[in-house]
């Protein structure tokens, strides 16, 4: 039975390669000249929401350079869409490749249940336009789970999105709209370390990577895969790492078990669809009503009384009606002025917003980073800019408001820059609430080290740069001490805990949105890691107009000097 199985297998690989290298190249032109522009993706079908990897391939055989437009066609989504313009440039006799990395998908979230995205370029060079699309939008099953071409059909009987490894990104951001990876150990081979580091990146921000073991002799040493938690099979950062033979079934139940959340769904796809506010409370709290209204009903009762009788009956009666024309000038640009102060006095300038953070920190072994995930959302009063810049490598979704369906038919534009990622347009609209999921990877010198632990007592040294109200730890995910007010660079002592560890997180972590919560959950049995709590982290910014109420969990591995 397993020989027929391994042949059938083999089969549908080979069919499966040759289906997803038909799919990658979307668009071609040539000039009259002879110049060529191809356009390549690793992905034979974008994500429902993500940042696509599109390969630029030109070619100038002429005498002149020439200069490519390409702009991303605005499709028309019900909760908000993309659209991009760029210029590819290429010297005369000179060939070129660029990786640009374009959103896809509906901004903030939809109330469709689509699964599958779709992008759309043309290109212009020499009087001459072409375009080409990849995916077709809609939700004729699940493609939240990239596959290489060598794994075949492993997950659930919906279909899998093909990834072509010998085009991998080297940015951990093109996986953020996946739930799981699957490819074989030959594909990692394969692949570049640029391309390697920036899948494992996405691992441990939160990712499923399965390495599905053709050769006998492979394993995650030989592979020079990162190695995963103490303490744990799979879990690597703040997503898990598996090497596994190659049956279906159990490569199925990894990618399935381990990519969704405790009630078994999906965490991103029920943020995107809506259904998160529930599962988050501690994120609406404390963020108030807008008083606005009462005050412009004021207003305008007040504009009526002056502008009717009070100006008829005591300022112009009938024998000085002539006075109309300069009380009623004054008297409205009165009224515009006190509705201008009560929009201020209603909403006030910039915004409140309320960020729920967890910061795995990864110190040592050459990564010295944090891995961040971020909650947020806020509710703005005037704004005078509506855009954001989040410094460093981060990615930005929109989650789906959860007290309306989230229609939005603006028009937005994000921008994975070299210095951080660049959003713009109705991102932070005056009188609107926003709702966002940020995940970052942020270079750090914090690290909790661990000193002189005698069983009764422990001492340990922040070097994060924000205190920790408790911080908690264990040596061998059983005994654990705590230690409370640890300030930056000040020696902390730590006792024995005598209370259950759970219970004495349980009240923080049931006000996080439950990703957060259920991460920590899988994260805190590790021997000697720490899981401490703040009101100071080093949350990744978005915009710099609202007053952030923040909320810090930090875990991460003890460091013994």
């Amino acid at each position: 039975m397993n020989a027929i199985l391994q042949r059938l297998l083999a089969v549908f690989v080979a069919l499966t390669a040759v289906a997803a290298a038909a799919n990658h190249e979307f668009l071609s032109m040539t000039t009259p000249p002879g110049a060529t522009l191809k356009a390549l993706c690793p992905f034979n079908q974008p994500p429902a929401f993500g940042l696509l990897p599109v390969t630029f391939i030109l070619t100038n055989p002429t005498t002149k350079p020439i200069i490519w437009e390409v702009n991303q066609a605005n499709r028309s989504y019900s909760s908000g869409s993309f659209s991009r313009s760029l210029s590819l440039s290429c010297p005369a006799g000179e060939s070129r490749t660029s990786t640009v990395l374009f959103a896809v998908g509906e901004m903030a979230g939809n109330d469709n249940g689509y699964d599958r995205g779709q992008l759309t370029l043309s290109a212009t060079a020499d009087g001459i336009t072409n375009s080409g699309t990849l995916g077709d939008y809609g939700n004729r099953g699940s493609n939240t789970v990239l596959c290489g071409s060598k794994v075949g059909s492993p997950v659930d009987p919906y279909e899998p999105t093909a990834f072509d490894t010998t085009l991998a990104p080297t940015d951990w951001r093109a996986y953020a709209g996946w739930r799981a990876v699957a490819i074989t150990d030959s594909e990692w081979r394969a692949m570049p370390p640029g391309a390697k580091l920036a899948l494992t990146t996405w691992v441990k921000t939160g990712g499923v990577l399965a390495i599905v073991v053709l050769d006998p002799g492979s394993t995650a040493a030989t592979l020079g895969l990162p190695a995963v938690d103490q303490g744990s099979d799979t879990a690597c950062g703040l997503g898990h790492l598996k090497v596994v033979e190659s049956q279906m079934r159990d490569l199925s139940l990894f990618l399935t078990s381990k990519s969704k959340g405790a009630d078994g769904q999906s965490s991103y796809s029920d943020s995107r669809m809506g259904s998160w506010k529930e599962r988050a409370p501690g994120l609406f709290a404390g963020q108030g009503k807008s008083s606005l209204n009462l005050l412009l009903l004021a207003v305008v009762l007040v504009f009526a009384i002056l502008i009717g009788p009070v100006n008829l009956f005591l300022i112009a009666p009938a024998a000085r009606r002539h006075r109309l024309f300069f009380s009623v000038p004054i008297i409205s640009l009165a009224t515009v002025l006190l509705l201008l102060a009560a929009v201020l006095l209603g909403d006030g300038m910039g915004g409140k917003g309320t960020r729920f953070v967890l910061i795995e920190n990864r110190p040592g072994e050459g990564e010295n980073t944090n891995h961040i995930v971020q909650y947020q959302t806020s509710r703005c009063g005037v704004m005078f800019s509506t855009g954001f810049k989040a410094p460093g490598s981060a990615f930005v979704e929109g989650l789906a408001s959860p007290n309306s369906s989230g229609r939005n038919n603006a028009e937005y534009e994000l921008v994975a820059e070299a210095d951080g990622l660049r959003g713009s347009g109705p991102f932070f609209s005056s009188r609107t609430s926003q709702h966002f999921r940020v995940a970052g990877v942020v270079p750090t010198r914090g690290r909790i080290e661990l000193g002189e632990c005698d069983g009764a007592t422990a001492k340990l040294t922040s070097t994060f740069d924000f205190p920790l109200e408790k911080l908690y730890f264990t040596r061998d995910g059983k005994a654990w001490f705590v230690a409370e007010g640890v300030k930056p660079g000040e020696p902390a002592t730590a006792k024995p805990l005598t209370a259950s560890v759970e219970m004495e997180m349980q009240a923080a972590l049931n006000e996080a949105p439950e990703e957060i919560g259920d991460r920590v959950g899988q994260l805190r049995q590790r021997p000697m890691h720490f899981v401490a709590f703040t009101a100071k982290p080093a949350a990744i910014a978005t915009h710099g107009s609202i007053r952030w109420t923040d909320h810090g969990i930090v875990t991460g591995a003890l460091v013994v000097p």
